[in-house]
C-alpha cells in the first residue's frame, strides 16, 4: 500500500512496480500499464500481451468514468474503412 493508493495484482513482484508508479506521482493507469507489463515477466505461462480483458476508470480532469475494452484482435474483414 503507498500512501495515495493500493495495488493488488496475481503476483507480488508486480505489485510493487505498479506502487512505485503511484508514489512516483503516478496515476491508477500508469500504474495498471505497469503492473501488466511486469506480469508479462514474473508470470509469462498465464499473463501475456495480447490477452483479454476490460476496466473501468474513472477520470476526474474529464469528469467521467471511461470503459477500456482489450478483446484481442478481430478477424480480417470484421471492420470495412469507410473513405468518402
Amino acid at each position: 500500500m503507498a500512501l495515495n493508493g493500493v495495488v493488488a495484482s496475481a503476483h507480488a513482484l508486480a505489485s510493487v512496480p505498479g506502487l512505485g508508479i503511484l508514489a512516483d506521482g503516478g496515476n491508477a493507469i500508469d500504474a495498471a500499464v505497469m503492473v501488466g507489463s511486469t506480469l508479462d515477466l514474473v508470470e509469462s505461462h498465464i499473463s501475456r500481451i495480447g490477452g483479454i480483458g476490460a476496466a473501468l476508470a474513472h477520470v476526474a480532469s474529464e469528469g467521467g468514468t471511461r470503459v477500456f475494452d482489450f478483446s484481442g484482435s478481430a478477424p480480417i474483414g470484421t471492420f470495412t474503412v469507410r473513405r468518402e
